[in-house]
């Protein structure tokens, strides 16, 4: 990023002092004011938060040799714009920066209920075996973190891969008319969020509104094994779709078979429209292959030659909490705790499923499933039957309900939310080698906590 402080005043309506030098560059823009010593000569966008409000830091980041982006007219000075709203006027720039800067960049939009951020860096890999690629950093996903990561995205680069989050109804929309993609992936349509958008057909309506923002030549990419994404008539756009149920294989454009799965790794062939690539992953699940289906749709979309793309595929690794597999005092551990929704409960139990040996589920609660929450909870529990769990270990009052179905199919037993020292107690002493040990809920729950103590 490279703008001058003029631009900026211009493209988002804001307002500047006599003083400030309309040439200055901006060369990046932050909304941690505890980052200025490293952002020299970057824009502090100064965010209104429910505990903090960050105008109170503008003074000590502009003596830093920094600018800022404000809403707040008492901290108006020299080398600072003024808006009416300071995430209003970050989309604004961002929406500009796409048409002006990166109108040459192939952009690609990523969304779904589960599996974004993988399918994201899979699509990164894939599409960047053959074009100088960027990418969402972490999940930065939001009304925020979006448009400072497009803002961050060099002029020259040829395709950009974004992931797109939301929670409530007129998200989708808000971000989709910010990143403009030139492909839009819909990798599912699951029960996250549901509390606040009430059915899956609401949640699909609300990730649907992304066709509405797309480039005019765009084109739609949807799992094609959800039946409330097939929609022939409802959307103009290019539509394609893929499939990891080789029975669909016929009404699919994109679809995988032969798969297998052997030594922690995923191994299948892909038909992608038209086209067959001998596919290896280290990577294991369903959900996994159906990720690396719409990296190579993308790949192919943006002109990759497809053994290139796949061969890429290969040196994918998953981010942060997500399904980290390794070994520990003879024992393997499926740490998988970012986040957890009922679909993701449930591949994150099928990995599970086919390991040798003890299995053990160590699951948490699942929020933000409202009414939803026991029945779903409930459901979790049918598939740690399936997945064949000799020991299941709740956490959480939600968590307990997981437990139902599982009653006299395998050992149980259940903490409350917070007793990690507990849990970890009660695992030192039934762990053994050869054990697999799965860890999943969702993030605010910090699993993660056991697992540090083991």
């Amino acid at each position: 990023m490279e703008l001058s402080i003029g631009e900026i005043a211009a493209a988002v309506n804001g307002k500047i002092t006599e003083n400030t030098d309309k040439n200055k560059k901006i060369t990046s823009i932050f909304t941690d004011s505890r980052e200025a010593d490293k952002h020299q000569g970057g824009m502090f966008a100064a965010l209104k938060g429910e505990r903090v409000d960050a105008h109170q830091f503008v003074g000590e980041v502009i003596g830093k040799g920094c600018f800022a982006l404000i809403e707040d007219d008492r901290y108006f000075t020299d080398n600072v714009v003024l808006v009416d709203d300071t995430v209003a006027a970050l989309q604004s720039l961002a929406m500009w920066y796409r048409k002006e800067k990166l109108r040459a960049t192939r952009v690609i939009a990523v969304t779904g209920s589960v599996g974004k951020t993988s399918t994201k860096d899979m699509i990164a890999l894939a599409v960047g075996a053959g074009l100088k690629t960027a990418k969402t950093v972490g999940n930065r996903n939001s009304q925020i973190g979006l448009p400072i990561t497009i803002l961050e995205t060099a002029p020259d680069t040829e395709a950009a891969v974004f992931e797109l989050g939301m929670s409530e109804f007129g998200e989708m929309a808000r971000l989709s008319r910010v990143a403009v993609p030139d492909i839009a992936v819909i990798t599912n349509i699951g029960y996250s969020h549901i509390e606040n958008l009430g059915s899956r057909e609401n949640i699909c309506a609300e990730k649907l509104t992304i066709a509405d923002c797309l480039a005019p030549d765009g084109v739609l990419v949807l799992n094609g094994d959800e039946p409330l994404l097939r929609m022939p008539n409802k959307y103009a756009q290019k539509k394609i779709y893929c499939s990891v149920k080789e029975a669909n294989n016929r009404g699919n454009e994109c679809f995988a078979y032969d798969i297998k799965e052997k030594n922690g790794r995923l191994y299948f062939m892909a038909e992608i429209m038209g086209e067959t690539v001998d596919v290896e992953l280290p990577a294991l699940g369903l959900h996994n292959v159906f990720n690396a289906l719409f990296a190579l749709t993308c790949a192919a979309l943006c002109g990759v030659d497809l053994e290139k793309a796949a061969q890429a595929l290969l040196s994918f690794e998953t981010s942060g909490l997500r399904q980290k597999i390794y070994e520990k005092d003879g024992y393997t551990v499926i740490a998988d705790c970012y986040n957890a929704s009922p679909e993701s409960m449930a591949a994150a139990l099928s990995v599970l499923k086919e390991y040798k040996g003890r299995k053990i589920a160590v699951l948490g609660d699942m929020l933000e499933l409202g009414t939803f929450a026991e029945e779903l909870h409930e459901k979790v529990g049918e598939d740690v039957v399936k997945s064949g769990a000799d020991i299941l270990i709740t956490f959480g009052t939600l968590a307990k309900i997981i437990a139902r179905p599982v009653r006299g199919k395998a050992e149980i037993y259940a903490f409350e939310e917070g007793e990690f020292e507990k849990a970890a107690n009660l695992l030192r002493l039934i762990l053994l080698p050869g054990d697999t040990v799965l860890f999943k809920a969702s993030n605010r729950m910090q699993l993660q906590r056991i697992i540090e103590l083991l």
